[in-house]
């Protein structure tokens, strides 16, 4: 009697999570990504079926969330705790937690969609990071406090 009980029960579990975890995330262009006002959540939404693709539970609080265009990398920030936390999409796991020398309260990804600035308005500094390499590739810890930063990355030498 528990057999039957136990096979539907899986079936139907594996029934209501297959639209979730049966989506391909691999492909940013075709993505949104939307971080909880109030709890450690990002919705992946595929932008073709309109829904919910997948759902991360992440360790911090995603103040700012980016997804590079060409790669299957998804990167948060958190201000709390001063880290970059980078997922990878197709194994849809953590892959590398960046800490920050400012609190990143600004991000902006640049033209090419491999590298993001950082920058902190109330105490000042600048990051450059790589959305590929998920490591800090340039650091103005003396940058004035800003809200906006613009940058050419073909003129960022040793990237």
């Amino acid at each position: 009697m528990k057999k039957p009980l136990l096979f539907w029960i899986l079936l139907a579990s594996q029934t209501l999570a297959g639209d979730v975890l049966g989506v391909d995330i691999s492909n940013p262009l075709k993505l949104l990504a939307v971080g909880d006002r109030s709890d450690n959540i990002i919705d992946v939404i595929d932008l073709d079926k309109g829904k919910v693709a997948h759902r991360f539970e992440t360790a911090f609080f995603p103040n700012r969330l980016i997804i590079a265009p060409y790669a299957p990398i998804l990167m948060y920030t958190n201000t709390e705790h001063r880290l970059a936390v980078f997922y990878n999409l197709v194994t849809r796991q953590e892959i590398k937690r960046v800490e920050l020398p400012l609190t990143p309260r600004h991000v902006v990804l640049d033209t090419t969609g491999s590298l993001v600035g950082i920058s902190d308005s109330t105490n000042g500094g600048f990051v450059l990071l790589s959305m590929y390499a998920q490591r800090i590739v340039f650091s103005l810890p003396d940058f004035p406090p800003t809200t906006d930063v613009l940058f050419d990355p073909n003129e960022v030498d040793n990237l």
